[in-house]
């Protein structure tokens, strides 16, 4: 997991930085996996809550990564530029949900019965 997310991590800040991906995506990430490992910690032995947002979201940085690239080396034109840039922020709202998701998750079940 971990060299996915510095990869991705890595390459969408390189995409934010030639302007196609929003340069607030690449922090979320990172905030997300950060989220996990320590959820992880904290549950330790206690079983992790899958995340299907959080697994699709897990998919669609690679996705917007590799469209990025693509973009970047083929298709400039400025309104698909615009559309993975818009796309790129639907990801990343979508990411606040899974990290928020998963933050209530924990303090649900942190919380005494």
């Amino acid at each position: 997991h971990g060299a996915d997310a510095i990869f991705v991590i890595s390459m969408t800040a390189l995409c934010a930085h030639l302007g196609l991906l929003p340069s607030f995506l690449s922090p979320l990430i990172a905030l997300a996996f950060i989220q996990y490992v320590l959820d992880s910690h904290v549950l330790a032995g206690a079983g992790l809550r899958a995340s299907v947002i959080g697994r699709w979201n897990g998919i669609a940085y690679f996705a917007a990564v590799g469209s990025a690239i693509f973009v970047h080396h083929y298709a400039r034109g400025a309104g698909i530029v615009s559309l993975l840039w818009a796309a790129g922020c639907v990801l990343a709202a979508t990411t606040v949900i899974s990290i928020t998701e998963r933050a209530v998750h924990l303090l649900r079940r942190r919380r005494p019965s």
